[in-house]
Parts: structure tokens; sequence; C-alpha cells
């Protein structure tokens, strides 16, 4: 999944950090995980608002961490789940092949078991079990209809955290500005 950036500038708050001095670096701290925190439920909403859940793995595997690198400060929203790169970004159709050659499985000899399907089609038949409460067997046609048609046309992007970013970048601003003032004690504790 590529990388996405949300970039406040510490020099927003100048006149801040100066006033406080020693205390910047403590009230600094203490913004940025109320914004890390504020912007993995910024996600969460967005994924709701996306419709992108099912059984809500994918809203779940939302993840917010402070970077603790001494040359860096900030926080890194990430997501868990191992279809999240998909979600995010889509996935293009798969270019054509030519037919198979050898022997084929014969037409009306049954499904394929599905712990010798390969993993996503054993997560579309899942969900297409799960979806329209079928048996395996029935879900077997509809499996490979849906796998075939992503083979075809792809998936679509849905940019749910790259669409964030700037409701986050606005969040983190807030956060940290507000943490600054309270240090100052010229906010609302």
């Amino acid at each position: 999944m590529p990388s996405y950036a949300a970039r406040v500038e510490l020099k927003d708050f100048g006149k801040l950090l100066t006033q406080l001095g020693d205390r910047a670096n403590s009230a600094l701290n203490t913004g940025l995980l109320a914004a890390a925190m504020k912007a993995q439920a910024i996600v969460v909403d967005e994924t709701q608002r996306k419709g992108v859940f099912n059984t809500g793995y994918y809203t779940r595997a939302w993840k917010a961490e402070r970077i603790t690198e001494p040359q860096s400060r900030g926080f890194t929203v990430y997501n868990t789940a191992p279809y999240a790169g998909v979600i995010e970004e889509g996935r293009r159709p798969m270019p054509k092949r030519p037919p198979r050659a050898g022997p084929r499985r014969p037409r009306g000899s049954g499904p394929i078991p599905m712990d010798s399907l390969p993993p996503f089609r054993k997560a579309i038949a899942a969900w297409v079990m799960r979806k329209f409460s079928l048996p395996y067997e029935e879900a077997y046609p509809r499996m490979w209809a849906i796998s075939n048609s992503i083979n075809r046309n792809g998936i679509p992007a849905r940019r749910v955290l790259g669409d964030a970013i700037p409701i986050i970048e606005k969040a983190t601003r807030q956060e940290v500005e507000r943490e600054l003032r309270r240090a100052l004690g010229r906010g609302r504790p």
C-alpha cells in the first residue's frame, strides 16, 4: 500500500513554541498523541461513510501510532488487513492469457474442495456464502463468476485513507494548537 503523508509544519506554531520554551516538547508530544487517536477515528468514519465494510475486520484493523524516532515527530495511521492495499488502491484487470494446455477438470464434476482453492478465491467463496447464506456447493459457481469479473474488470480504488488526509491535517493542527495553548494556560483544560 502506498504511503500518504499529512504534513503539519511546526513553524505554524512558532510563536507558541517560543513562549513555551522547555515545556514545548511535552505539549507537542501530548498534542500529537491526541491527533493520532483523532486520525484513527477519522479513517474509521471515512471507512463507514464510503461503505467499505462487510464483517467489520477492515474497520477494526485501523491503527495509529506515534513515531518515536529521534529525528521525527508525528504519527502514522495504517490498516493491518491483508487486503487493505486492494481497497485503498484497487486492482487492475488481469491480462488476457492464452488457453490453458493439458487436461481440464470435467464439467459437472462438482466444486473443488474449499481447502484446495487459492486464498483470494477462498475469501470470495466465504463472502458469497456469508452474503447469500448459501452452502459451499451453491456458492461455488457465484464465486467463479465474481472471480472472473474481477480478473476481467479489476476493482475500483476506494481511497479511504487518501481522501481522509486533508481532514487529518486539519485535526492535527487543532489538537497540537489546543495542547500548546493548554500548556501556556490560555486554553480550556
